[in-house]
């Protein structure tokens, strides 16, 4: 009975888990589909959006947030920054696309203020942070030196604060 049991939570994970892909495969197909970046010497990176074009950055060797940011930086950006639905659904599908394994990767939020539990976030680009999509729990600020912030904590596109030296992937974004 107990064998049973076991195997079918292993298989409803498993269907949970192909269904969770077909969903993001179709959602990546139909909702945003691949489309080169307009701007000069871009033509690797995908469009984001009318403004911005972005680029997923996963292979050896992982960056913390900070490298992540002076890579951005050296490549005439930042770090993506999200500032709503559409361009959430744009980055997880440009990170799917890449690597289907929902890997935790940098964005470009962090905390830039902290007094007695009040907590404010900015992106690294200057802009204010007006969109959030926290994981369940989150932000925690585990320990006092959680000040950064990756995606894909528990499921694709939520976030997680972390500590800023862990080294992830990274999205950049640039201007068009």
């Amino acid at each position: 009975m107990r064998f049973m049991l076991v195997v079918t939570i292993c298989l409803l994970g498993a269907l949970m888990a192909s269904a969770q892909e077909t969903y993001l495969s179709y959602m990546c197909d139909i909702v945003h589909p691949v489309e080169a970046c307009p701007k000069e010497g871009k033509e690797d990176w995908v469009k984001l959006d009318d403004q911005y074009c972005i680029k997923a950055f996963f292979s050896q060797p992982f960056l913390n947030f900070t490298a992540a940011e002076a890579t951005c930086v050296q490549y005439g950006g930042h770090l993506v920054s999200i500032h709503n639905i559409q361009q959430l659904v744009g980055v997880v599908c440009t990170m799917y696309r890449l690597t289907p394994d929902r890997v935790p990767y940098w964005i470009g939020l962090y905390l830039s203020f902290n007094y007695e539990d009040y907590l404010v976030y900015d992106w690294t680009d200057g802009t204010t942070a007006d969109f959030l999509q926290w994981s369940y729990g989150q932000p925690n600020y585990f320990n006092n030196n959680q000040n950064c912030v990756e995606a894909n904590l528990n499921e694709w596109g939520f976030w997680n604060d972390l500590n800023c030296n862990y080294e992830r992937g990274y999205v950049c974004s640039v201007k068009i």
